[in-house]
């Protein structure tokens, strides 16, 4: 059973049912999506692959990934003896958590501007400055 809500975190009633949004995940959520069946290197392998080739120490470290990671990348992480998984999209697949808990690795999702609305704010805050200071935008 899955404990958190993968569109708003919130906990599951009976591991099925979210507790806010009201949705039946199984149904709703994950009817159409099986990242198990994907033929190519996902992200957190790429950096996984990046960081060994550049000579970072991996042991002990964490992980940002924009998806929480599949089932394969939970083990790879895990068997790299990474400390902390934090992702932006909740996508928990029983497995992956069940490998990242049995692990202690922790995992969290990350709270915060993402990139997109970060710059559109930031550009809109520097045009209201722009415009205060009586330069043409």
């Amino acid at each position: 059973n899955y404990k958190h809500c993968p569109i708003c975190g919130s906990a599951l009633k009976e591991g099925k049912i979210c507790s806010k949004c009201n949705i039946s995940i199984e149904k709703e959520y994950f009817k159409e999506k099986n990242l198990g069946a994907c033929r190519s290197l996902h992200a957190e392998e790429s950096a996984i692959v990046e960081a060994a080739k550049s000579g970072l120490p991996l042991r002990s470290g964490m992980i940002f990934t924009t998806t929480f990671p599949c089932n394969q990348c939970a083990n790879k992480i895990a068997n790299l003896g990474l400390q902390k998984v934090v992702y932006v999209e909740p996508y928990p697949q029983k497995e992956a958590i069940d490998t990242l808990e049995e692990n202690g690795i922790e995992m969290e999702l990350f709270e915060g501007i993402k990139s997109r609305a970060f710059f559109s704010l930031f550009k809109r805050i520097e045009e209201i400055e722009r415009i205060e200071e009586g330069i043409n935008v």
